[in-house]
């Protein structure tokens, strides 16, 4: 399809540094699984609530005004909030019933707030660390969470969302409870130079 296309061309672009192609097929990733993320919420019960994580502001935005589209209310965090509207959003999602979808970053949402009326929680791309991944999901699993929470991470095989599925898994047992800026970003270049792409489909 159009998308398998444009993958393939970015990853195996001569054109591009290792990272500049891994940020470009990410995105294009994101973009492409919007669509499973939308049917999967059309599908949850009228009282369920979602976390949707991102790791781009763009799909934070544009899954906002596809939700808008289909009458369903939602709240947003990136990492250009102020604190203030930070709590306005984390309000809105935790105390009014009819807000029923949070979506965030993950570096902006995945740590230090509470998100207990969720009971569910997508990753529309995985955070570059298992210890991020872990402290995302636990946005919903906090103190004063009665309801089981269900994760849900699509991916695309043959892509760059199995490799670094992989990547994770093989360093979920060094994950440290604190997450460093210094660690995303070693996490990446770890990732950039080993990556290799895959063959065209």
């Amino acid at each position: 399809d159009s998308y398998r296309l444009q993958y393939n061309s970015i990853v195996n672009s001569k054109l591009m540094r290792p990272l500049e192609r891994i940020t470009k097929a990410r995105m294009l990733l994101e973009k492409a699984k919007m669509e499973i993320v939308l049917d999967m919420l059309t599908e949850l019960d009228g009282e369920d609530k979602a976390i949707i994580f991102c790791e781009y502001k763009v799909t934070v935005a544009e899954l906002e005004k596809e939700l808008n589209k289909r009458g369903i209310e939602c709240t947003t965090m990136t990492g250009e909030d102020t604190p203030k509207r930070r709590q306005k959003a984390v309000d809105a999602f935790q105390d009014d019933p009819n807000v029923r979808v949070f979506i965030g970053t993950t570096m902006a949402a995945g740590v230090g707030i509470t998100l207990t009326a969720a009971n569910y929680v997508f990753f529309v791309s995985l955070p570059w660390t298992p210890a991020l991944l872990n402290q995302a999901e636990d946005r919903a699993n906090r103190y004063g969470q009665t309801r089981l929470v269900i994760v849900k991470i699509p991916q695309m095989e043959g892509t760059i969302d199995t490799d670094l599925w992989a990547m994770l898994e093989y360093k979920s047992s060094l994950a440290m409870d604190i997450i460093a800026p210094e660690d995303v970003e070693n996490a990446m270049k770890a990732f950039a130079s080993a990556w290799q792409p895959k063959k065209a489909a």
